[in-house]
């Protein structure tokens, strides 16, 4: 049974994968990709705003399940810096993000991201702004508290954006490329065992 369950999650994993392709590709070619629900999007990042940073990762999930890619990976990189604040601020345990759903939202959000720089980088410039402008709520009653500095690596990605911006179009073109032989592969071999 198990073995049957896995094989099922592991095919919904790689069909998700296989829907981020193809909605990228169809949404370049018609010059939709950039498309964002900001009203929506802003009205639920606000009230995540209280809650643990589990609850960005959620959302996210549940974004990228529907296919809201923008919406899915603005909420996981606002997510990303949510979690820096907890671990700054000392509220609780130390945690950190694993386990399958990070690797589905790395994989799955690279893959649509990815296909167009111009969208990845103005989603990922809309996060740090939104991080930059509202503070952690949850945690922010803390007398003590102090946002955490936006890691160095956003700069060095938005400054790579810019200065060096063919090489790295083509860095993100090449890496997609062949995860999409992995994902058709892989999408194949899990097709027939059906």
């Amino acid at each position: 049974m198990s073995e049957s369950s896995n094989a099922q999650d592991e095919f919904d994993i790689i069909r998700q994968y296989k829907k981020a392709l193809v909605k990228s590709d169809s949404l370049l070619a018609n010059g939709t990709i950039a498309t964002i629900n900001s009203k929506e999007l802003l009205a639920i990042t606000k009230k995540l705003d209280h809650k643990h940073p589990e609850g960005y990762i959620l959302q996210a999930m549940s974004y990228f399940k529907e296919g809201n890619f923008n919406e899915s990976d603005f909420l996981y990189n606002v997510a990303k810096l949510r979690l820096a604040d907890w671990n700054k601020n000392n509220v609780g345990a130390f945690y950190n993000f694993s386990g399958d759903q990070k690797m589905q939202l790395e994989e799955g959000l690279f893959l649509y991201m990815s296909a167009d720089i111009d969208n990845y980088k103005r989603v990922l410039e809309l996060a740090l702004n939104y991080y930059k402008d509202n503070d952690y709520l949850y945690i922010s009653k803390n007398k003590k508290y102090h946002k955490a500095a936006i890691p160095e690596e956003y700069s060095a990605m938005l400054k790579e954006f810019d200065e060096n911006r063919e090489t790295v179009k083509q860095g993100l073109f090449e890496t997609r490329e062949d995860m999409r032989k992995k994902v058709e592969e892989y999408y194949l071999m899990l097709n027939l065992k059906e």
